[in-house]
């Protein structure tokens, strides 16, 4: 399926009735990287796999930060009427999920090896004399 954000083709599968469970991709891969688990949840969810902006069938016009992914998400989570999901995010989807849900929070964050959680740095000066 595909609907259209921002002047964004976004593309996604729909399964499943109940609770809208997430699944958004890593960096490089599309939305395919989990259907190999999503049939242990279709019985219990209303599943939706996207295609995040430039990658699988998802277009792309120009770059978009972190935050711009996330209002997309959001947008995307207006229009199917999704209050509060379930989000699962692997790799980069992770950073985007991390991003949407300190922007607008969700029911459960579930982060597979995310990125985007950093670590605080600790300032130290070295003197040579």
């Amino acid at each position: 399926m595909d609907i259209l954000i921002d002047k964004l083709n976004i593309s996604y599968d729909e399964y499943g009735k109940g609770k809208e469970l997430i699944f958004l991709h890593g960096w490089g891969s599309n939305k395919e990287s989990f259907n190999p688990v999503i049939d242990n949840f279709k019985n219990d969810y209303k599943i939706y796999n996207i295609d995040l902006p430039g990658f699988g069938h998802s277009s792309l016009n120009e770059a978009l930060s972190i935050t711009d992914m996330a209002l997309i998400l959001h947008k995307f989570f207006l229009i199917k009427k999704i209050e509060n999901p379930i989000i699962i995010a692997h790799s980069y989807g992770g950073r985007v999920a991390i991003r949407y849900t300190h922007m607008f929070g969700c029911d459960k964050l579930i982060l597979i090896a995310s990125a985007g959680i950093k670590h605080k740095k600790k300032f130290k000066i070295i003197c040579k004399e």
